[in-house]
């Protein structure tokens, strides 16, 4: 695919992180997990180094690992949750400073700690 393409493609990534992430109530569980970038901006960069097309096999891979992390995430919450099972009951595993403060499932978003 051509340079226009790619334009495009991050166009369209950039669009849905200024419009529409910021709003949707989640938050990219790699990030939160590993603490890089999120999908969306491994994705613009992966574009612009490789290009869509060789990119697209990359980005779905990414994906993949996002759901996986999404998965551990909400296993290190039930496990936090399990042994947190007689502090009060308004404990949130996604506020406390030590624990990934990111939004996963139903959760709302919140700001991650620093």
């Amino acid at each position: 695919m051509d340079f226009a393409t790619q334009n495009i493609v991050i166009s369209f990534i950039e669009g849905y992180q200024n419009y529409i992430s910021p709003y949707n109530g989640f938050c990219c569980a790699h990030r939160a997990l590993h603490h890089g970038a999120s999908c969306s901006e491994w994705a613009k960069h992966a574009i612009k180094k490789a290009g869509v097309s060789a990119a697209f096999p990359l980005i779905i891979r990414r994906f993949k690992a996002c759901n996986a992390a999404h998965k551990q995430l909400i296993l290190l919450s039930k496990n936090k949750e399990d042994d947190n099972e007689n502090m009060d009951k308004d404990y949130n595993p996604f506020t406390d400073k030590e624990d990934v403060a990111c939004c996963l499932g139903a959760w709302p978003c919140l700001p991650i700690s620093s």
